[in-house]
């Protein structure tokens, strides 16, 4: 559309004698523009749900139904999935050592993106979906250590006898996030379909487990799950769609 609409401003400015250049840089401008704001759509929806849903978690339905008598939103439901799910230990292991692949994860992108700076030779040569891939990444971590510290709501049980941070589920939203991101890098860097298809199929895997299996665990509430989703698929589609016309 933006291609056309550059000719027949071209076409057109020949015929009233207007400098075509000037015309063809004015109307790019105006479909960069449009372009980044139908990209942010999507993300900027998502970013509001979750600022949405975290004020709802912090005043709908609040009571002190957590250990050591700890606040939660959304009491009714809340309570109602702990008491019916429990606590599983197994789910519980298998979410901590998809958190630990998630950074090895993290790191072996990096590595491959210093790789490419370093036989470039510069920053500004390397692929953009690396360099936004890493920025993502920093921005998950700057949240990941931010959720931490606020303790918007504890958890369920209790942390070598003190109550821990539970909102967002902070392994849930770097699991999902890092394979969610994952797939989409992989889907433009490899070009080996056999193994391209491979690793894509497991990153779907990877985040369906993550959030089922710490559900299942037991050491997060169900808005906990919840909200960490929310904000990966902020991520996601904030990596997505930076480099989508690439």
């Amino acid at each position: 559309f933006c291609d056309r609409e550059l000719f027949l401003y071209s076409f057109h400015s020949k015929l009233i004698s207007v400098p075509a250049s000037c015309v063809i840089l004015k109307k790019r401008k105006k479909c960069y523009i449009l372009i980044a704001m139908k990209k942010a759509i999507l993300p900027l929806t998502l970013l509001a749900l979750f600022i949405l849903f975290t004020i709802l978690v912090k005043t709908v339905d609040v009571s002190a139904i957590g250990p050591l008598g700890s606040k939660v939103g959304f009491a009714t439901l809340n309570g109602m999935a702990r008491d019916l799910i429990g606590q599983n230990a197994f789910c519980y292991s298998l979410t901590k050592i998809l958190g630990l692949f998630a950074i090895l994860t993290v790191a072996l992108e990096a590595l491959y993106g210093i790789a490419q700076v370093a036989k470039r030779k510069s920053l500004f040569k390397a692929d953009r979906k690396i360099i936004t891939l890493g920025i993502v990444y920093f921005a998950l971590f700057v949240c990941y250590a931010a959720f931490e510290k606020l303790a918007l709501n504890f958890r369920p049980v209790l942390e070598d006898s003190k109550l821990a941070a539970s909102y967002p589920s902070s392994h849930t939203m770097l699991i999902v996030t890092v394979f969610g991101c994952t797939y989409f890098f992989v889907s433009k860097a490899l070009k080996n379909a056999a193994l391209k298809k491979a690793i894509m199929a497991l990153c779907i895997i990877f985040c369906i487990v993550a959030v089922i299996g710490r559900l299942l665990s037991g050491v997060h509430w169900l808005t906990d799950i919840a909200g960490g989703l929310l904000i990966s698929c902020f991520f996601i589609s904030v990596y997505k769609k930076s480099y989508a016309a690439v």
